[in-house]
């Protein structure tokens, strides 16, 4: 990874585990950028962070829990204290901060965590406004975009969860 992260501040909901572990491991690994760790676990964080190879001076830990919307003001304040700003954030979980509950073939066969973490860094290194990461799944942003009665025909017809 080139310099594009070094000296940046990341902020990082979802850090406790899957794509938002990766990602912290990621930027640890690759960069010098301090990283803001948040999830409702703080326990898990400080344990990611440590297996991260984190030294104190580059991350902090935020708890929170994303459906108290109202406590997200002071909670953001409190985040660019920690390094006196944020340069990137970046939301590592579902639309509402839960499991999804349900192992399909094409999720448990998906891409694993570390590879996708791996796209998503180069795609905002190279200051992607979108970027459609996956396998076949990504022909359904497309089809979506463009034919999306042919979508959902295919939906229809296939037992998606």
């Amino acid at each position: 990874m080139s310099s594009y992260f070094d000296h940046k501040v990341i902020w990082i909901t979802g850090a406790s585990s899957g794509i938002g572990e990766a990602l912290v491991k990621n930027l640890a690994q690759n960069s010098n950028a301090k990283i803001i760790l948040s999830s409702r676990k703080e326990e898990q964080l400080h344990l990611v962070a440590g297996n991260a190879g984190l030294s104190k001076d580059r991350y902090a830990v935020i708890p929170l829990d994303l459906q108290n919307y109202k406590e997200m003001p002071a909670l953001a304040a409190k985040a660019s204290e920690q390094f006196g700003k944020i340069d990137i954030s970046i939301n590592a979980v579902t639309g509402n901060g839960s499991l999804q509950g349900t192992m399909d073939d094409a999720t448990k066969n998906g891409m694993p965590v570390d590879i996708f973490a791996k796209k998503m860094l180069h795609a905002i290194e190279k200051q992607k406004r979108q970027k459609a990461i996956g396998g076949k799944e990504v022909m359904a942003v497309y089809l979506k975009r463009f034919f999306p009665d042919i979508l959902a025909k295919i939906i229809r017809k296939a037992k998606v969860v």
